[in-house]
């Protein structure tokens, strides 16, 4: 019994080993760019990388490969060999539609991210006075404040 539990042990240890490490979850406002860290093993250094967009892996769409540059200029993507990372950037042509699953590949082996645009929180433009003065009865007015004659 010990025998297999030592067995089971070592075998969920193995499953935690993975060629490529990233972040999981990204949040990112509509109109600004994200950077994507995707670390992997110096054994791969060599290798392609690449993101690929798709909810499942085996149907998703590579948009940029470190050997082709994405030509639409939304992404752009550099690997560091001496640091063993790659990242991938998307552009500031982010919209509320590019959320989803997004994948750092590198041959055989894939790490998902998933990416969240929100909205652009909108900002009320603050009022500036008017370089104008208006003499009421009974006070002046400057465009933004009323001051109010006491006698």
């Amino acid at each position: 019994m010990a025998v297999h539990l030592s067995a089971l042990l070592i075998l969920a240890g193995l499953t935690g080993i993975s060629c490529i490490t990233t972040i999981t979850e990204v949040s990112v406002k509509a109109e600004d760019s994200v950077t994507i860290p995707c670390l992997y093993d110096r054994r791969y250094r060599n290798n392609v990388k690449a993101l690929c967009v798709g909810y499942y892996w085996n149907y998703c769409k590579f948009v940029v490969t470190t050997d082709q540059p994405d030509r639409s200029g939304r992404f752009s993507i550099s690997d560091e060999k001496t640091l063993n990372i790659f990242t991938v950037t998307m552009k500031h042509e982010l919209k509320l539609t590019s959320s989803g699953w997004y994948w750092c590949a590198k041959g055989d082996f894939q790490m998902p991210v998933h990416v969240t645009v929100t909205e652009k929180p909108t900002t009320t433009p603050v009022k500036e006075c008017d370089n104008y003065y208006s003499l009421y009865l009974f006070g002046l007015y400057d465009g933004c404040h009323f001051y109010m004659f006491i006698i």
